[in-house]
């Protein structure tokens, strides 16, 4: 309806006016009324919204339970954080809810804080920090349980939080609060573990734990040198001796030459060959090397592993050790040049063969899949910069070939 049909009724221009005011109101009206509708509309679209990523979350916090791991050899490994063997993958995990001593001032000012915690100094923190790395050590000597979400642990290299259990059934987060190795800080889970409790209720058995740790003045909370050199007490978690290595796969990329030439087979010869040949992207690489023919290799391969340096993170190589972990994520991925693929691609995206690292680091290469919108864009990038680019990319498999694709804006 118009004004115009208001007003052909009658030329009076009281009643024009107040048709116009009718009209205006009529409009006001509906105006209202569309503004509920589109809140509505807006309300249950954010109602749905949130439900979806609610159950995204959820999903996303599912849990896996990883059995019979292993202990892999390798500098990473500490107190709270190890490098772990699963069905002949590595992973890196940190332990949820608590945070062991430090072993060196790599970190002064969480060095600092962890004696305050403890209520002592940084020399007596920094000896409890080898001691907790040796109790974990010990307490991981057999196969263990990995109980994980798959969450970012975050530090220098991809780790991700979990529980870990040894082959009695016995957590290592209580085994280090109960015997004072460890402070009640850090991740926790987003929803109880196969088995477990919830993080509040866990946490409050911790409590008591660690109060009775310091009342019996066990690992961290002794008060004098005396006590940190006296016989530990009696531990109440019963762990096994470890052997050399205590039955841990030797990193062949971080071990020393002095571990490698305990290897059956590998004298100092075959030592300093493997070391000249990192880094290994896989355990059959060592086939390569001269002089280490098949019988060697089958005698040390069930006893070696390998995890690359931290340089290779977001690189090709990186993520081909273990896709599986990170399939259908979105991943960084640090792009050093683009060499265009002529082959059939879908609607909207162009294919690439990305190369990984950077100008002195081969990272190996991925295909990926630029949408046509950002390929001039991506193109005049590495046309005017030496320097890599770190993507955002989603990473799964494709027509039996790990890809990654670069999200339209």
């Amino acid at each position: 309806m118009t004004i115009a049909s208001y007003a052909y009724y009658d030329s009076d221009k009281q009643v024009v006016r107040f048709d116009c005011i009718r009209f205006f109101n009529t409009l006001k009206w509906i105006g209202l009324r569309v503004w509920g509708l589109v809140g509505c509309s807006f309300a249950i679209c954010f109602l749905g919204a949130t439900f979806l990523f609610s159950s995204v979350l959820s999903a996303g916090s599912k849990w896996e339970v990883l059995e019979g791991c292993r202990l892999v050899s390798s500098s990473k490994n500490d107190g709270d954080s190890f490098v772990v063997r699963h069905e002949g993958t590595s992973y890196t995990f940190r332990l949820y809810f608590v945070d062991t001593p430090e072993t060196g001032l790599f970190y002064p000012e969480r060095v600092a804080e962890q004696a305050e915690y403890f209520q002592t100094d940084v020399d007596v923190m920094l000896r409890m920090g080898e001691k907790s790395e040796d109790f974990s050590r010990r307490f991981l000597s057999g196969r263990f349980t990995v109980y994980t979400e798959w969450r970012d642990a975050m530090g220098h290299s991809t780790r991700y939080a979990a529980l870990l259990y040894n082959d009695k059934g016995e957590s290592l987060v209580e085994a280090l609060v109960e015997n004072g190795y460890a402070r009640i800080k850090g991740f926790r889970p987003g929803s109880a573990w196969p088995g477990g409790k919830s993080s509040a209720s866990y946490c409050r058995e911790l409590e008591s734990l660690e109060r009775k740790a310091k009342r019996e003045r066990l690992g961290a909370w002794r008060k004098s040198d005396a006590d940190l050199d006296s016989p530990e007490p009696q531990m109440p978690v019963q762990l096994p001796e470890l052997i050399d290595d205590g039955g841990a796969l030797l990193d062949i990329n971080h071990a020393s030459k002095e571990a490698l030439v305990n290897l059956p087979g590998i004298g100092p010869v075959y030592a300093d060959r493997i070391i000249e040949s990192r880094p290994f992207f896989s355990v059959k690489e060592l086939i390569k090397i001269h002089g280490i023919g098949p019988v060697t290799y089958q005698e040390i391969e069930p006893l070696v592993t390998t995890t690359l340096p931290e340089e290779y993170a977001d690189t090709a190589y990186f993520y081909y050790q273990s896709p599986a972990s990170w399939a259908n994520r979105e991943i960084g991925l640090r792009v050093s040049a683009l060499r265009p693929l002529e082959v059939e691609s879908p609607d909207g995206f162009e294919v690439f063969t990305a190369e990984t690292g950077c100008s002195d680091l081969d990272g190996g290469t991925i295909r990926l899949y630029l949408p046509e919108a950002r390929t001039q864009d991506a193109l005049s990038y590495f046309e005017r910069s030496a320097e890599p680019a770190r993507l955002s990319v989603y990473f799964f498999e494709y027509q039996d070939e790990w890809v990654a694709v670069l999200r339209a804006r």
